[in-house]
C-alpha cells in the first residue's frame, strides 16, 4: 500500500503544535488550528456496523490480521485501541465506567454494559481505531449506539448478509458526510455463493446502493482471515476472499484523507510568518529578491460607501443564493461553495478601497483572514465546516454594517 510517510506527518504535527501552542496563529485561524490539531492526533476510526450475526467480529479480526482478540456476545459497541499495553475500560449505559489491566473476559463483564474499550499493543493499529457496533434489537440501545457511531466515526463498513429495508431505513438517517466515507461489506459470500445468490444480491445492491456506499465488496471472511494467518500472507487467496480489495479501500481511503490533512495544515501554516516560525536564515549564495515595485495606477480608489454597499449587497446575494440551491436540506458543500466565492469576491473589492480609510483597513483585514479560514474549512467539507463559515459570513456582515451606518 502507498501510505503517507509516517515521520513526514508527525513532522508536520509537531510543526502545528509549536504554531498553535505559541498563539503563532491568531483569531479564527487559531481555532481552526486547534480543532484541527486534535482531529490529527487520533488515528481515524473504522466502524463496523450491523445486526448480530453477520460476521462483523471475524470481518475485525481480518482487518487486523490476528484472531487473538476477545471474544465478546452481545457487548453494544466494542472498541480496539493500540497501547503500549493491554488494558480494558467498561462503560455502563449510563456512562460510568471501570478500567482494568488485562484484557476483557465475557465472564467479567458489568451489569448493563455498553461500550468495552480494549488496548492492545497492536502496530497494525497505527493507521486506525477499530470499532464494532451490535444493532440489538432493544430499539432505545440500538438508537443510542447509532447516536454514538455518527458522531465519532471516521470510516463506517456496513456489514450485511441482504440490506434488507430495516438496515435501508438505518442507513437512510446517515448524512451524506458519513456516506462519503463509507463501504458495505456482503459477509459470507461463500456460503451466499453456495447458496446460489451471491449474484442476484450483488446486482440488487449495485442497482440500488450505488450512490449511498463508496464501493460494495463480497467477502468469504473465513478464508480471508486463513489467507493472513500464516507467517506469510497467501496472496492468491487474500485478493480472491475478497478481503483484500476492501482492506486496500479502506487504507487508501485513510491516505486520501491523511494527504488532504496534511495539505490543510500547510496552508494553515502559511499564516505563520517565517520569523515567528524559526526559519533558517538565507543560505550566503542565494541572493536576496529585488524589491518589489508596486505599479501605479490612473484609476481611482473606490470610496468608502461604494465599498460598502457593494459588499453587503455581495453577502445579500450569497445568502439569497444559499436559500435558492439548498431548499430544505442544505448540503455542506454547496454552503461552503458559496461562502468563498463571497469571501473572495469582498477580499478583491475591499482591495480596491481606499488605503487611508482605517475602518475600511480593518474590515480588510478581517475579510482576507475570514477567506482564507473558509478555504481551509471547504478543505474539510462537514457540517459543522458550513456553519462557521455561514458564522463567519455573518460576523463580516455586522461589522460592515456597523460601519455603514455609523
Amino acid at each position: 500500500r502507498t501510505m503517507t510517510r509516517a515521520a513526514d506527518f508527525q513532522s508536520t504535527i509537531k510543526r502545528l503544535e509549536e504554531a498553535v501552542g505559541d498563539r503563532l496563529l491568531t483569531g479564527e485561524l487559531l481555532n481552526v488550528g486547534q480543532k484541527l490539531l486534535s482531529n490529527l492526533k487520533k488515528p481515524p476510526q473504522v466502524t463496523l456496523i450491523g445486526y448480530p450475526g453477520v460476521g462483523k467480529s471475524s470481518l475485525m479480526r481480518m482487518m487486523l490480521g490476528s484472531e487473538d482478540l476477545p471474544d465478546l456476545v452481545g457487548v453494544t459497541i466494542f472498541e480496539l485501541r493500540n497501547g503500549a499495553a493491554e488494558s480494558v475500560r467498561y462503560e455502563t449505559d449510563t456512562n460510568c465506567g471501570t478500567e482494568q489491566a488485562g484484557r476483557a473476559s465475557q465472564h467479567d463483564l458489568p451489569a448493563a454494559v455498553f461500550r468495552v474499550i480494549q488496548t492492545m499493543p497492536l502496530p497494525q493499529l497505527g493507521d486506525m481505531t477499530l470499532v464494532e457496533v451490535n444493532l440489538t434489537a432493544a430499539p432505545e440501545m440500538q438508537a443510542r449506539a447509532l447516536e454514538w457511531a455518527m458522531e465519532t466515526t471516521d470510516i463506517t463498513i456496513w456489514c450485511s448478509q441482504d440490506f434488507d429495508a430495516r438496515e435501508c431505513a438505518i442507513w437512510a438517517t446517515f448524512s451524506e458526510e458519513l456516506k462519503d466515507h463509507s463501504f458495505l461489506a456482503l459477509t459470507k459470500a461463500d456460503q451466499l455463493q453456495m447458496k446460489g445468490t451471491l449474484r442476484a444480491l450483488t446486482e440488487r445492491f449495485e442497482e440500488e446502493c450505488a450512490e449511498e456506499f463508496l464501493g460494495l465488496f463480497p467477502i468469504a471472511t473465513k478464508q480471508a482471515i486463513a489467507a493472513r494467518s500464516g507467517a506469510s500472507i497467501d496472496a492468491n487467496r487474500w485478493a480472491a476472499s475478497g478481503g483484500k480489495a476492501l482492506y486496500d479501500s479502506v487504507l487508501n481511503h485513510i491516505d486520501t484523507g491523511r494527504k488532504a490533512d496534511l495539505d490543510y495544515v500547510h496552508m494553515l501554516l502559511a499564516h505563520v510568518s517565517p520569523k515567528d516560525a524559526g526559519e533558517m536564515p538565507m543560505h550566503a549564495e542565494q541572493a536576496p529578491s529585488e524589491p518589489v515595485v508596486e505599479a501605479t495606477s490612473d484609476i481611482a480608489p473606490m470610496k468608502r460607501h461604494e465599498a460598502l454597499d457593494t459588499a453587503l449587497t455581495i453577502l445579500q446575494d450569497c445568502a439569497d443564493e444559499m436559500v435558492s440551491s439548498s431548499a430544505a436540506t442544505p448540503k455542506p458543500k454547496e454552503l461552503l461553495a458559496h461562502s468563498a466565492q463571497a469571501a473572495q469576491a469582498l477580499a478583491t473589492l475591499l482591495m480596491d478601497a481606499r488605503s487611508d480609510d482605517t475602518q475600511i483597513n480593518a474590515l480588510r483585514e478581517d475579510v482576507l483572514e475570514s477567506e482564507q479560514v473558509i478555504m481551509l474549512l471547504q478543505l474539510e467539507g462537514t457540517d459543522t465546516a458550513a456553519r462557521d463559515a455561514v458564522s463567519a459570513l455573518l460576523q463580516l456582515k455586522k461589522e460592515m454594517s456597523e460601519v455603514a451606518f455609523a
